[in-house]
């Protein structure tokens, strides 16, 4: 997965990712030909762990940007009939019930990725932000299949 580093401008700090996060780490970092997203495995006070990695620095990892692209990846979908792009996954059915919820994202004429929550406006900019909002929500873990 290639991304645009110019793109990545918030800094991630241990109490924003929890295991499961998806980060992001540049090529000159490790010399390899594409760019790096890996999966948190552990959070640690000054590092993180990922399935390749131990003791990731934090000033070296990276937010991932939410883009469609992205939310494609990890499962949302688009609705087709709305005035303002807009995504969404459903999620729930854990006590047999007959029906299921829905976690819908919006995007604004500022490229900014939000949802509502009782009125209340929260942005969604980054794939940890919406991964860790997603599963306070549903209990479930968003799983990036690709693009």
């Amino acid at each position: 997965m290639i991304l645009n580093q110019n793109s990545m401008e918030k800094e991630i700090r241990a109490k924003d990712l929890r295991i499961g996060n998806y980060v992001y780490f540049p090529t000159n970092i490790f010399k390899s030909k594409t760019d790096e997203m890996q999966q948190v495995v552990d959070v640690l006070c000054d590092s993180i762990n990922t399935h390749h990695i131990e003791g990731l620095n934090y000033g070296l990892v990276m937010t991932i940007p939410l883009t469609e692209a992205f939310l494609f990846g990890l499962g949302f979908q688009k609705y087709k009939d709305s005035d303002i792009p807009t995504y969404f996954k459903n999620f729930g059915n854990h006590d047999g019930e007959d029906f299921e919820y829905c976690f819908v994202i919006f995007e604004d004429a500022k490229g900014n990725y939000y949802t509502q929550i009782m009125g209340k406006k929260i942005i969604l900019n980054y794939a940890h932000t919406l991964q860790n909002l997603f599963f306070d929500i549903s209990d479930e873990e968003l799983v990036y299949t690709g693009e």
